[in-house]
């Protein structure tokens, strides 16, 4: 038993550390991110998409990056012989009573939270998998919709009965699935649902969502993880929009006649798994992006301007540059007493070298020369003025 507390503690020490460091730096990181999307709230949805996630990746950087320092060294750390072979490899025990310290208590408290709501997030899933997909069939009717719009993709598109509200799912192999109501509207109003779902397979945003729900579990405790999570899948709609609109030829006020039609239904939606895309969301967010739509401007959604991508890899940069410190560097003071000790590892392990596996050696009692100090005092030398004033003790 004492054994796992111990194991459990060692973990929980490198856990506590590295997800102090993390949640500090994501949230600096973050804060920035909030002034600068509230700077330029103005922009396309894409360069705000990007930013907010942008800010959530940073969470995959190491939090603690060294940096070498290129100085030269003390000669004693560099030019040497150190028969390193010969020095004894030391074992450290310390005596320790089996308790776990708050550190430990806090990463019991996390992994069983992170557990339940994994737990719950799969049982969701899979319940959402058997009513929902399940049950769902694929169109084969080429006549409902414009085809070309696919730009020659083979995209599968399923309904049925249970299914509520217009959502892509699967990370590798995306499909879109309607409700059946959907199948009753016209031509042009159906292209255009289809192209935002279609978006979201052409932006592998279904791969993004999967890493936003593994930051979301993970930091659970974090407000402004959550803070994040709900402005990327906003402005992910928003970019959807817009993608829809351009392959439209920039039809605006049709696509927002969608959305007016999409206000009804989404009165009666039903919540999805959080690992597809969803068009609905909620009324006041189609209200928000129907204002979008009409306010927009053609020149600044297709592409990112030089700026926006300048600005985007600053933030990358900045991004890195919260975990990197330098590397620490000994002071002259401790390298001098580096040196002391490689030294006087040194000498024990020259002596133990010497020795028999049977001997052992009290490193507190000076050794002893072959034959006595009277065999060494007759290789030694002094000088005459010593020796007349009588400062050398026979020995």
């Amino acid at each position: 038993m004492e054994a796992i507390i111990f194991k459990i503690e060692n973990i929980a020490q490198q856990w506590f550390s590295f997800l102090a460091i993390s949640s500090v730096q994501l949230g600096i990181f973050l804060v920035l991110i909030f002034i600068i999307a509230g700077i330029f709230n103005k922009q396309s949805a894409r360069f705000l998409y990007l930013i907010w996630l942008i800010g959530l990746l940073k969470i995959f950087i190491p939090p603690t990056i060294t940096l070498p320092v290129f100085i030269s060294r003390s000669k004693f750390l560099v030019d040497n012989n150190i028969p390193t072979l010969l020095i004894p490899e030391i074992h450290v025990t310390t005596a320790s009573s089996a308790t776990l310290s708050y550190q430990g208590y806090l990463f019991i408290a996390w992994a069983a939270i992170v557990l339940m709501l994994f737990g719950y997030w799969l049982f969701q899933l899979i319940r959402f998998r058997v009513k929902v997909t399940g049950t769902s069939i694929e169109i084969t009717d080429q006549n409902l919709f414009d085809t070309r719009i696919l730009n020659g993709d083979r995209v599968r598109i399923f309904t049925g009965a249970h299914i509520s509200m217009p959502f892509t799912k699967g990370v590798f192999q995306p499909k879109i699935y309607l409700p059946e109501s959907t199948l009753s509207w016209q031509v042009n109003e159906l292209n255009a649902l289809i192209l935002h779902e279609y978006a979201h397979i052409k932006r592998k945003d279904l791969f993004f969502i999967t890493l936003q729900n593994i930051v979301q579990l993970l930091f659970f405790f974090h407000p402004l993880v959550w803070l994040a999570n709900r402005q990327i899948c906003r402005y992910r709609e928003k970019a959807c929009d817009d993608f829809a609109i351009h392959a439209l030829q920039g039809k605006a006020t049709e696509y927002g006649r969608l959305l007016l039609k999409s206000i009804d239904e989404a009165l009666g939606w039903k919540p999805i798994p959080s690992m597809s895309t969803s068009f609905h969301q909620s009324k006041k967010f189609l209200l928000q992006r129907f204002h979008y739509i009409l306010n927009r401007k053609e020149s600044i959604m297709t592409k990112l301007k030089l700026s926006q991508k300048l600005a985007l890899i600053g933030l990358i940069i900045f991004g890195i540059a919260l975990s990197c410190q330098k590397q620490e560097q000994p002071t002259q003071a401790e390298q001098a007493m580096l040196a002391d000790d490689l030294v006087l590892d040194l000498s024990k392990a020259t002596l133990q070298a010497g020795l028999a596996d049977s001997q052992k050696v009290d490193f507190d009692t000076p050794p002893m020369p072959e034959g006595g100090f009277d065999a060494l005092a007759k290789y030694l030398n002094f000088p005459e003025f010593l020796n007349k004033r009588g400062n050398i003790i026979n020995v």
